[in-house]
């Protein structure tokens, strides 16, 4: 009866152990979150504005391609730019750009283009605390292999830090 109980318990701790560190590995992955979990522009970055992308080619910008979404963080002292599509070419892939400096600066501080689905970004200012940001953002309406012909585009020159 000794040795029945004493396979028992170690049997019932060997388990309990096992349930704990179980517990202890869904703890920590529970408790990890994607970076994108904080945002595309990661932690401490709130959104100060939005801005229209219109369709110039045709219309004469009276259809809406997309959103040129900006962000800043006070910890960082940075900016943050993200263009995304929001017409029916989103999930083609076409050339989509976003640019981003200081309007002090004569290059772009950050850029992201190339053969995007649905946005282009996130860029980053250089540190632009108690300075102003000039944003570039365009979706181009050809296909692969072309990069002639925006079809949505913004600049903004604002947002000062």
């Amino acid at each position: 009866m000794g040795k029945t109980i004493s396979i028992i318990n170690k049997t019932r701790m060997l388990f309990l152990s096992f349930v704990a560190v179980a517990f202890a590995f869904v703890g920590v992955i529970g408790i990890a979150q994607p970076a994108f979990a904080a945002g595309e522009c990661g932690s401490g970055y709130t959104r100060v504005g939005s801005h229209a992308m219109r369709d110039y080619e045709n219309n004469g910008g009276d259809s809406y391609t997309g959103t040129l979404e900006v962000y800043w963080s006070g910890s960082a002292g940075k900016n943050c730019a993200i263009a995304r599509c929001d017409s029916p070419n989103c999930g083609k892939t076409l050339f989509r750009e976003v640019h981003i400096k200081r309007t002090t600066d004569i290059s772009w501080n950050d850029n992201d283009a190339g053969w995007w689905k649905t946005f282009a970004g996130p860029v980053y200012s250089a540190s632009s605390r108690g300075k102003c940001i000039k944003i570039m953002a365009a979706f181009s309406s050809k296909a692969a292999g072309t990069t002639t012909g925006d079809k949505g585009a913004v600049t903004f020159s604002g947002y000062c830090g």
